[in-house]
């Protein structure tokens, strides 16, 4: 953590600076540690803007990952996400009509996925899960072109 923390920019360190970490966890004697590797200054309000249009009217809870207990800590199952590349000339009338789409796609079934949105870098997770049809890459690929 030194050499990362003598990488990171002054104004990382800053009170209420919005900032994304790359590392990895591990355990040391019952406790859970998180490892930097990588330290960058995110755009917050960029990323806010676009997690609004799919969480705005979003009803219910999104559902939480299967879990198994182990002997000292807690493991999300492992599984693939479904990521979905928003261009950066999309429009306002493309997000909204997507937004729809991945909401009809919504399910809970043992087979949906989750997914996540991916906007100027930055990933936005959906707050719900979503069952993936034979043509919804087609149908991505139609909504945002």
């Amino acid at each position: 953590f030194p050499g990362v923390y003598d990488s990171i920019s002054q104004a990382a360190l800053n009170k209420d600076v919005f900032v994304r970490t790359r590392g990895k966890i591990e355990e040391r004697e019952g406790t859970l540690n998180f490892i930097v590797d990588e330290v960058k200054i995110g755009d917050l309000k960029a990323v806010q803007g676009q997690a609004e249009v799919f969480t705005a009217e979003n009803e219910g809870e999104p559902e939480k990952p299967e879990t198994k207990r182990t002997e000292k800590l807690e493991v999300k199952k492992i599984e693939e996400v479904f990521k979905i590349k928003i261009p950066t000339d999309a429009t306002k009338e493309q997000v909204s009509t997507l937004k729809s789409y991945l909401k009809s796609l919504t399910s809970s079934a043992t087979d949906s996925v989750e997914a996540e949105i991916q906007i100027q870098g930055q990933a936005v997770p959906l707050p719900f899960r979503i069952k993936l049809e034979d043509n919804t890459n087609l149908k991505l690929a139609e909504i945002l072109n």
